[in-house]
């Protein structure tokens, strides 16, 4: 279990990849297409995805957690994804679970999209998660079971910056008597006014907004997935 607190990205790693909430709503958006996944961590999706013989290429920052994703090595490329742009053309591009808000600065969120711009098809679709700040309130405690051991999870966070389109997002980890704690600094994006100005330099456009992913059933609401074309 110490291993837990000295590798700390274990931590994220099991409390992520029980949720499924998204799974079928990517499936279905997937499938029978080209597709890439950006910020695709340990492949919580991507490693489900290609089970299902959908033909995926992954973009994700740490090698470590690239590592992890279960597709041909050459269909795996670590780097930011401001930065990699891949010399080939995808139906479909998607970042789940709230990744990118991870990108606050203007010229971060620019670089995406014309990254984003330049590698989708015709007629392609991209969708980007966000779980809107009305929610946060919402998201609940949990007491995570890993290696047998019980860690109480407690998320937070601090909107106090939310008209200068910034917050905090943590995730507390706690057994015994240790404590994680992981922060990350979100952009804000309180209407889709706020996500525009990087879209039309691309000739990029909102064509639908998928709430919930289409599930009645989902864990904690709040969740958005706007979904953008040429």
């Amino acid at each position: 279990m110490q291993n837990l607190y000295q590798e700390s990205w274990r931590l994220y790693k099991h409390h992520t990849e029980s949720f499924l909430d998204d799974l079928s709503y990517y499936r279905g958006f997937c499938l029978g297409h080209k597709s890439l996944e950006m910020f695709a961590g340990f492949g919580r999706l991507a490693n489900k995805l290609a089970a299902d013989r959908i033909d995926l290429e992954t973009i994700e920052l740490s090698p470590d957690f690239s590592s992890l994703i279960q597709i041909p090595s050459s269909k795996r490329h670590v780097g930011d994804v401001t930065q990699v742009v891949l010399p080939r053309k995808f139906d479909r591009i998607f970042a789940a679970y709230n990744s990118f808000c991870l990108l606050t600065e203007d010229q971060q969120l620019q670089s995406l999209f014309n990254n984003i711009a330049s590698m989708l098809s015709s007629g392609g679709l991209v969708s980007l998660s966000y779980y809107h700040p009305d929610f946060w309130g919402e998201a609940v405690a949990l007491d995570l079971v890993i290696e047998g051991t019980t860690v109480r999870y407690e998320p937070s966070f601090d909107l106090s910056e939310r008209k200068n389109k910034k917050a905090i997002w943590r995730d507390k980890y706690t057994f015994g008597n240790e404590v994680v704690l992981h922060e990350y600094p979100v952009r804000i994006f309180d209407s889709d006014d706020d996500l525009i100005p990087f879209l039309k330099s691309n000739n990029l456009k909102i064509v639908e907004k998928v709430f919930d992913f289409n599930t009645a059933n989902v864990s904690e609401p709040g969740w958005v997935d706007y979904v953008i074309s040429f």
